[in-house]
């Protein structure tokens, strides 16, 4: 068995952060389990010095674009994906691995690859189909944006946001006009972890 990889750590402290369900299992198919993630993202980001920028839970992952030292980083996922797993394997009376490998992070060095990846996640549902318009998705931080609002986000996100933009429709204009090629995609991230 080889050993693994260490993560590469970003000049700018802030990364893309995806985790991937085992067997791409739909560990969040249900609400239940989605609203129980974003509690214990909620719950370990208290007295940390985590930013979280944006989210979005799918049915099989989720993706965070955060900003994070390194070392803080993996002890923060460890302790999310943990007490998720044990909730998870509770509630359907299994047992094992609830992920897929450990948690992919991607370095995000520039500002273009900052915005390119919070439309990324943002645009998850409509990809996916779950969703025409990402605002009415429920368990996205673009919902935070659009009613200003820090739930997870973190209060600096909004203002950065807001400097980017001015307000929500004018964003709204870029969300749906931008081109993504900048941004890492799930398969991409997977197939080459950090």
């Amino acid at each position: 068995m080889m050993p693994r990889t260490a993560r590469r750590k970003s000049a700018t402290d802030f990364y893309h952060v995806i985790a991937r369900g085992i067997n791409k299992e739909e560990i969040f198919k249900q609400k239940r389990e989605k609203n129980n993630f974003l509690r214990l993202l909620k719950k370990h980001l208290k007295d940390q010095d985590i930013e979280v920028y944006a989210y979005v839970i799918m049915s099989t992952h989720f993706h965070i674009l955060i900003h994070v030292d390194l070392k803080l980083l993996s002890h923060f996922m460890a302790s999310v994906l943990a007490e998720f797993a044990e909730y998870y394997n509770y509630k359907h009376n299994r047992n094992g691995h609830v992920f897929q490998d450990r948690f992919c992070s991607e370095c995000v060095e520039t500002e273009q690859y900052f915005w390119n990846c919070l439309r990324y996640i943002h645009m998850n549902p409509v990809h996916a189909k779950i969703a025409k318009n990402p605002v009415n998705y429920q368990f996205s931080s673009l919902k935070e944006y659009a009613a200003e609002k820090d739930h997870i986000i973190h209060p600096k996100a909004i203002k950065l946001y807001k400097s980017k933009f001015g307000d929500f429709e004018e964003s709204w204009q870029w969300i749906e006009s931008t081109d993504l090629s900048g941004c890492a995609t799930l398969e991409t991230l997977l197939k080459h972890p950090n």
